[in-house]
């Protein structure tokens, strides 16, 4: 089986995700994971995987959305989709932080 090398990079190692076609209730779809097949037996990658969303963008319930950091390389194999998703404004994560309490001298 060949796979299709993409340009965002693992959350773990660094090394490019890969496309793996796979079917869920009869539909073809396609999900991320390392492309490092060795790397994929450890551990800790065993949640390194991310589905193209409803919001058209790939997703993982441990990573969350890939955003531009992931994707440093947008030239000829990218997808006019990818292109298009990847020019978006990223939008900012509602973290609240909580101020570190006072020393008292």
């Amino acid at each position: 089986m060949t796979v299709e090398v993409t340009s965002f990079a693992c959350p773990v190692c660094g090394k490019p995700l890969a496309k793996f076609p796979y079917a869920k209730d009869g539909v073809d779809k396609v999900m991320l994971k390392c492309a490092d097949a060795q790397a994929r037996q450890r551990k800790d990658h065993a949640d390194v995987v991310f589905f193209w969303s409803s919001q058209e963008k790939w997703w993982s319930k441990k990573f969350g959305d890939l955003d531009e950091a992931a994707k440093p390389n947008l030239g000829k194999g990218s997808t006019v989709k990818e292109k298009k998703v990847a020019q978006r404004k990223p939008k900012q994560a509602g973290k609240v932080t909580k101020p570190s309490p006072k020393k008292l001298s």
